[in-house]
């Protein structure tokens, strides 16, 4: 989607030299709507016909803005003119555009780290970001006034693929855990392993990991084949909702085995696991959106099987 101008940023990304930030969510709307996104970038056309753009209003859970690498960021904002008109499209997903802000840059203000779960990762984490009169021109647009949505969706499929890989190597080390302490301790004269509640969690979550990456899998083959990403949006919705779940399963039971070494994240990692796996399932999109996309596919499919 980008020009060869904003091309230049990708290669140092690609070799981890600087960072981008990805601005969509807002505090003041409900975003898994994200027809409802509000901030403004309102459109000037001067004397001479030469066009800037102006954006206002309030981002959060802006990851990498803080980042001191973070050399721009993309943001999702709502077209608006400054002679007056409205937005007027009524394509309800084309009235929405993606501009590449240069970072650090005049307007853009950083009003707080946000916690997650009570972890602070700054300046790793998330943000809530301020926009106020920041100027830009046409050469900020990706992929021109209304592509918001077509450039997100692009985006967002091959992101969840690699939320639930990340989820999926959680869930694998936390297994690996389980065992291992599981042959280490003993409780009532045997070795944990021996008791069979232990077998049993052991079981399930070898059934959960497995059931995640074969799912995964299949959702990567089909993105790898398809021609527009938008054609394996059922498979990316079903793992966005399911591999989160599965995998919050299998460190929930690795958390249970260790006992009070489990919750406390000074000497192990599940605990920190079990933060990022439950946020996953409002990243990106609730679950709720997640399984209404599947639902109403396969309704309909179902519906047009009777014809």
């Amino acid at each position: 989607f980008g020009t060869p101008q904003q091309e230049q940023y990708l290669v140092p990304l690609l070799r981890g030299e600087i960072r981008s930030a990805f601005l969509m969510t807002e505090p003041e709307v409900a975003s898994s709507d994200p027809t409802n996104l509000q901030t403004k970038l309102t459109k000037h056309v001067g004397a001479h016909g030469r066009t800037k753009y102006v954006l206002n209003g309030r981002k959060w859970w802006s990851t990498g803005a803080m980042d001191p690498r973070c050399r721009f960021a993309l943001v999702v904002a709502r077209m608006e003119y400054a002679d007056g008109a409205t937005n007027t499209t009524t394509n309800k997903h084309g009235a929405h555009t993606i501009v590449l802000v240069p970072m650090p840059q005049p307007g853009v203000v950083f009003e707080r780290a946000l916690t997650l779960f009570g972890y602070d990762d700054a300046p790793n984490g998330h943000a809530e970001v301020s926009l106020k009169e920041v100027q830009l021109s046409k050469e900020n647009l990706i992929a021109g006034e209304g592509s918001g949505f077509r450039v997100s969706q692009a985006r967002l499929g091959p992101g969840r693929i690699h939320h639930c890989m990340r989820a999926i190597g959680m869930a694998a080390r936390s297994l690996e855990l389980m065992l291992e302490r599981s042959m280490e301790r003993q409780a009532f004269g045997k070795y944990l392993a021996e008791h069979g509640g232990c077998q049993e969690m052991i079981a399930d979550s070898v059934a959960d990991l497995e059931s995640a990456r074969c799912l995964t899998l299949n959702c990567a083959a089909t993105m790898d084949v398809v021609k527009e990403p938008k054609l394996a949006r059922n498979q990316v919705a079903l793992i966005k909702y399911a591999v989160p779940d599965m995998t919050y399963r299998v460190v929930d039971r690795a958390i249970q085995l260790f006992g009070g070494a489990g919750v406390s994240d000074q000497d192990h990692c599940l605990a920190r696991f079990l933060v990022g796996l439950r946020s996953l399932r409002i990243a990106d999109g609730p679950d709720a959106v997640h399984k209404r996309t599947v639902a109403v596919s396969f309704l309909k499919k179902f519906h047009q099987s009777r014809l």
